[in-house]
């Protein structure tokens, strides 16, 4: 997957760690999400889902404490003039 940032005009390859199934509430609002891990004071990617199929995990730096902020960002089609 390449993550790009249009306004820092920098692109970013990620590998997933792992492929499983979404939260329940990701499937629920059927919304194509990317989740970002913030509890280490900066925000890492952390699950991308599509909106259907399977949520991919990525790797980011450990945990001290084990604790987990998952942010949450929802993805909306953008459609080409």
């Amino acid at each position: 997957m390449i993550v790009s940032n249009y306004d820092a005009k920098r692109a970013y390859m990620v590998l997933p760690q792992s492929a499983r199934n979404a939260p329940k509430d990701w499937m629920a609002s059927g919304a194509a999400k990317l989740g970002f891990d913030c509890s280490s004071g900066t925000c890492v990617l952390a699950k991308v889902w599509y909106g259907e199929g399977y949520a991919y995990d990525f790797y980011g730096p450990k945990k001290k404490s084990g604790e987990t902020m998952l942010t949450e960002i929802v993805m909306k089609p953008d459609r080409a003039d």
